[in-house]
Order: structure tokens, then sequence, then C-alpha cells
């Protein structure tokens, strides 16, 4: 699939479909992962013991948006 739609949305469907595809599209692909595009989705796959050997080729845990950093 080239996006799953979130269901929790007062968006409609064609609405955020584009959106995501102009999103992933101006996002570029991820520089280490270039199968992947570079950006990090709202609900990430995690690993779960009820599920063994079910697991997310990329992850990228804890992020942090709009900290801010003393400039050098």
């Amino acid at each position: 699939m080239e996006v799953i739609l979130n269901g929790n949305t007062l968006e409609g469907g064609l609405d955020q479909y584009i959106s995501m595809v102009v999103e992933k599209t101006i996002a570029g692909n991820h520089p280490l992962y270039t199968d992947f595009p570079n950006m990090a989705n709202s609900s990430e796959l995690t690993s779960y013991w009820g599920f063994p050997g079910y697991r997310p080729t990329v992850t990228y845990g804890d992020l942090s948006f709009g900290a801010v950093h003393k400039k050098k």
C-alpha cells in the first residue's frame, strides 16, 4: 500500500490520501533506508511478545519537536 489512512480523523478519506501522498513526495526517501519515506508516522509499529518474529524494519523511537537549543 502506498499509504495507510487513519480511521480517527475528521478528514475525508480522499483528502487524507492526497495529503499523505503529497507529504511523502515532498519528504523524499530516508537517507539511510532508501526504501522508506523520510517522515515519522503518527502510529509506529513496534515489536510485541504476542507476535514473535513480527517486528518493524525501521523505527524512529522517541522524537522531540520544537526543542530549543543554545546556539554555539
